[in-house]
């Protein structure tokens, strides 16, 4: 129902008047009066029915002028919708031909990884040939994984397209939120293609430096009995060639392992070729260490590695309570030259490789550094920015991206400097 305008009120009321004193002039039969006023109310009528017809008008006149407006949204609303199609169907194309390239780089990568495998099965040793099997199953394993990663990404990609495709059907005209919502999940696309294809690099370098590292030990050393497998929960590689290059150039008197395995096997052919030096490996699990004192055995390094039975306890770090290695295995360390921090486990707790340095830093030598393992996992990361800011003496040398760093100035007597 249509509301009625002031004006239109106040010429019914006037109306009003008027009809009561044609009525009244009438009953005083005053019929002059009465006529003028009658027709006062004629003319007064035929007013109003013109102004209502041009409030109508006036009506009518806005509800065109909204309704083109309607049809331009409308116009503009399927052109958004246009693009944010084309929008999906280009991201779409995108993820499909990201993922077919990566599969493509993995699919090169395995066929470089066979034909460094075939050569290294060539090589011979004093008429030995190393067992490659389990190389050749962790390179697999490696394989899986990447192409496990790479199927994950593509997944969490279309997943978000199809999160916002769906939004875009239902929601309430907000066309633009939604186009928005679009260009950042195509950025994000974008992020994770190069993010992806950075990562492949790495790893399609990676194992080949590790071949090459594994090659260098075996040549410089030559144990006549299976080394373990290195890598995985075992230090890498390159580091333990980085750490044995180390324990030439220094001529370290005494080397203390946080964790013992396989870098204690080889930093034990290390020092006995120098005919200088010895391993003191602490570990917290009595099976495993018995397990390493067998292979030291077994490759004849007994007076050159030593495994000791350290279980963890509660101590006092900084004025916190940390799990660390017991007191009873390291206080005899005294002038150690070289720390590796490579334990105890991350599932011990938070900054677990924190108390190394606080707790051995008195019984450094005055040159000694220290080499931290697994130091691009943000755990290790946060461990080093503490021992720096308890000693801002330390220098800090990364020696791999993702694995190792090496510290110097870390002895007590650097502090006071």
């Amino acid at each position: 129902m249509r509301r009625w305008t002031r004006r239109q009120w106040v010429l019914l009321a006037a109306a009003c008047v008027l009809w009561v004193v044609a009525v009244s002039a009438s009953l005083w039969e005053a019929w002059s009066v009465a006529g003028a006023v009658l027709a006062t109310l004629v003319l007064l009528v035929a007013f109003a029915l013109v102004d209502a017809r041009s409030q109508d008008a006036r009506l009518l006149a806005k509800i065109n002028v909204v309704t083109r407006r309607v049809d331009r949204i409308l116009v503009e609303v399927d052109g958004i919708d246009d693009r944010v199609g084309s929008q999906m169907r280009s991201a779409r194309r995108t993820v499909e031909a990201a993922g077919q390239q990566s599969l493509d780089e993995i699919t090169t990568f395995k066929l470089q990884l066979a034909a460094v495998v075939q050569q290294l099965s060539e090589i011979n040793y004093a008429s030995r040939r190393p067992d490659l099997s389990p190389l050749n199953e962790r390179l697999a394993q490696s394989e899986e994984s990447i192409a496990g990663m790479l199927d994950a990404k593509v997944a969490l990609v279309m997943g978000e397209l199809t999160r916002a495709a769906a939004e875009r059907e239902s929601a309430d005209g907000s066309h633009m939120q939604v186009l928005a919502r679009m260009g950042s999940t195509l950025r994000n696309l974008q992020s994770d293609v190069a993010s992806t294809r950075s990562e492949l690099n790495r790893v399609a370098y990676e194992p080949a430096k590790e071949i090459e590292a594994v090659l260098q030990l075996l040549r410089r050393y030559e144990p006549q009995e299976v080394m373990p497998l290195s890598g995985g929960w075992a230090m890498n590689p390159s580091g333990i060639l980085m750490l044995t290059e180390m324990v030439r150039e220094r001529r370290p008197g005494l080397v203390v392992e946080c964790g013992s395995g396989t870098s204690t096997l080889w930093l034990g052919h290390a020092v006995r070729q120098l005919g200088h030096g010895r391993i003191v490996a602490l570990e917290h699990a009595p099976e495993y260490a018995e397990h390493v004192r067998s292979m030291i055995r077994r490759h004849g390094l007994q007076e050159w590695a030593t495994v000791v039975d350290a279980p963890l306890v509660t101590r006092q770090v900084d004025g916190e309570e940390r799990v660390w290695y017991s007191a009873h295995g390291t206080n005899d360390l005294q002038d150690i030259d070289v720390l590796v921090v490579d334990g105890p486990p991350k599932a011990v707790g938070d900054l677990a490789r924190f108390p190394a340095l606080p707790l051995l830093e008195n019984q450094l030598a005055a040159d000694a550094v220290v080499i931290l393992d697994d130091a691009g996992r943000e755990d290790e990361r946060r461990v080093v920015d503490r021992w720096i800011a308890r000693n801002p003496r330390i220098k800090k040398f990364p020696y791999s991206e993702r694995r190792q760093v090496v510290l110097t100035d870390v002895s007590a007597s650097t502090m006071g400097n």
